[in-house]
């Protein structure tokens, strides 16, 4: 089994963001389509988490 580091895993699933063809990058870099579509979806779980934390009031920290 092959070892993905993450950076690796998120070349491909910018790949997959900007459009590329999930069968053609499969084929590409060797990696089973699940696997691929998998990670463009913790990838966008995680994006939408982060968009929704809460940094503060930037006001506030000024005042601060």
């Amino acid at each position: 089994m092959k070892r993905w580091s993450a950076c690796r895993k998120k070349e491909v699933v910018l790949r997959l963001l900007r459009g590329e063809s999930v069968d053609a990058l499969s084929r590409e870099v060797g990696g089973e389509i699940y696997r691929l579509e998998q990670w463009r979806e913790q990838a966008l779980a995680a994006l939408d988490a982060g968009l929704r934390e809460r940094g503060g009031d930037p006001l506030a920290r000024q005042l601060d």
